[in-house]
């Protein structure tokens, strides 16, 4: 007795052998498009956002973050030509940091 076995069937090739009225003109199936609709729309509305809140933060009058004022001190420190690591004193204590974020800030005057 011969036994007949039936060949291995993929999601893929059904996806295939739909027939011609389960797919839409462009020959995607049905409920495609619609999902990239959302995920288009999805997509706009996070860069929409990323783009109101980075103008609202760029616009803001008073420092974010609390070193941002540090940060121009060291900067405001390098154009007048004093030293950027002096000596810790009551009027000024150097942030532990390498100099190179300062010096871009300031156009890298030494």
């Amino acid at each position: 007795m011969v036994s007949r076995v039936a060949p291995p069937v993929s999601i893929a090739g059904t996806l295939r052998t739909r027939p011609a009225a389960a797919r839409d003109s462009s020959g995607t199936p049905p409920g495609v498009q619609g999902l990239w609709v959302v995920l288009g729309i999805a997509a706009a509305a996070a860069v929409a956002a990323f783009a109101l809140l980075a103008v609202r933060r760029a616009t803001y009058p008073y420092p974010i973050e609390w070193l941002e004022g540090g940060a121009v001190e060291h900067v405001r420190r390098i154009l007048q030509g004093r030293a950027l690591y002096p000596a810790p004193s009551v009027d000024f204590v150097a942030y532990p940091y390498p100099p190179l974020y300062f010096r871009l800030s300031a156009g890298w005057r030494c």
